[in-house]
């Protein structure tokens, strides 16, 4: 006969931060969603990272430095991923800032990076690791977590592939990001040239309400396209 597992029986409260994540979560649930799913091949942008990193030591970018960048192109072909839903109107915001989770010991903080106009990604770059930076330092203030239009959540850095995120309320869409994983893949379906390639899933939830899945097809498609093509300098076409 197995034995039941002891363990000591306890009540722990959640303070500060903690128990405002889960009442965001909370309120989540009242969003009708749907996750779209895209696998993106990350040759490319290993590439480019590499070249990028080798020419600016004082500005090294991060491989979600890339894929925010590629968010930031998708929001200005789908402006509605900046909106949220509130009384049966879209609201769009003045300013546009993206909701980073950070993992900080036990807790998931999302600071918001904010995007100023016609930000290049060298500015980005380095505002995301400042940004990362003061997360884990604990030096983030209340007012770095308001003005989040979209989330990006990465589960890849702790091994996830393919999930679910919920959607960090009250935005309408938040990206998760797997892990970075070699496979087997068709370059060129017309010379069926077969390759091992760096491959990565992108998991897109949204709010049903103002979002639609050709939408969220199309948004994925951009970041997709600059990853495909990451051009470094100038804004996104």
């Amino acid at each position: 006969m197995i034995e039941a597992l002891h363990m000591e029986e306890k009540v722990v409260k959640l303070r500060g931060i903690q128990r405002i994540v889960a009442q965001k979560m909370t309120e989540s649930h009242t969003i009708p969603r749907v996750t779209t799913i895209r696998e993106v091949r990350m040759d490319r942008v290993m590439k480019a990272r590499a070249e990028w990193n080798a020419a600016h030591p004082q500005n090294r970018a991060s491989v979600m430095a890339f894929i925010i960048y590629g968010m930031l192109c998708g929001i200005r072909k789908y402006p509605t991923f900046a909106a949220h839903y509130e009384d049966g109107a879209m609201v769009f915001p003045a300013e546009l800032g993206i909701s980073v989770a950070v993992a900080v010991g036990d807790n998931l903080v999302t600071p918001v990076l904010r995007i100023s106009e016609g930000m290049r990604f060298a500015e980005l770059a380095g505002a995301f690791a400042d940004l990362v930076d003061k997360a884990r330092k604990n030096a983030l203030k209340l007012a770095d977590y308001k003005g989040g239009c979209m989330t990006v959540s990465n589960s890849g850095a702790l091994g996830g592939d393919i999930f679910t995120p919920l959607i960090n309320y009250p935005e309408s869409s938040i990206l998760g990001v797997g892990k970075i994983e070699k496979k087997v893949i068709v370059d060129d379906p017309e010379k069926e040239n077969i390759i091992v390639c760096p491959m990565m899933h992108l998991c897109l939830t949204y709010d049903h309400r103002i979002i639609n899945g050709s939408q969220a097809v199309g948004f994925l498609g951009e970041v997709d396209r600059f990853l495909q093509n990451p051009v470094l300098e100038g804004e996104c076409e």
